[in-house]
């Protein structure tokens, strides 16, 4: 009997401590895109034409060349990208912070013209698995730049069944 009273204030304390210990952002969590809301949110513009990539919608604009080598793109959270066009569709980005890549990413425009998916890897500063962003955009405009190709539109996001991985949110996970 001891025994038993003994096991059970054990095991009633080594639950009060766990339960303590988590914060109520512990855990796995995914992304509701039925709930998200991006109606107002300022369209992408880009576009890619005469060798260089123009982000017209990015605040300041800028425009680079678009041959794979690392420019220079102050004031973003990384201080290079490199551009380069895979096709006449896609075109490829890399983003370096003291020469370690952020992220990676793939734009591609539909056959049809009206969709841009946004495929990015995004690598965390410390140690931890990449994250995975898929977004879909829909054609909306057209690019005011002198600049214009398949991506030299204005693009507004859209739901996206298979957009943003589960993300672990745990101190141990963010290390």
């Amino acid at each position: 009997m001891k025994s038993a009273v003994c096991l059970a204030g054990a095991l009633l304390l080594s639950c009060t401590g766990a339960s303590l210990a988590q914060s109520p952002f512990d855990g796995t969590w995914k992304a509701d895109q039925s709930k998200n809301k991006t109606e107002n949110a300022k369209p992408f513009v880009g576009s890619l034409a005469q060798g260089r990539w123009h982000c017209e919608s990015c605040t300041p604009a800028y425009t680079i060349k678009a041959d794979g080598t690392d420019q220079s793109v102050p004031d973003r959270g990384f201080d290079t990208l490199s551009v380069k066009e895979i096709d006449a569709k896609s075109v490829s980005f890399v983003a370096k912070k003291n020469q370690r890549v952020v992220w990676e990413a793939t734009d591609t425009v539909s056959a049809d013209g009206k969709t841009l998916t946004f495929n990015a890897i995004y690598h965390p500063t410390e140690s931890g698995k990449p994250n995975h962003w898929l977004t879909t955009f829909n054609r909306v405009g057209i690019a005011s730049s002198v600049f214009t190709q398949s991506l030299g539109n204005g693009w507004k996001s859209v739901p996206h069944p298979a957009t943003r991985p589960s993300l672990p949110l745990k101190p141990s996970a963010m290390n």
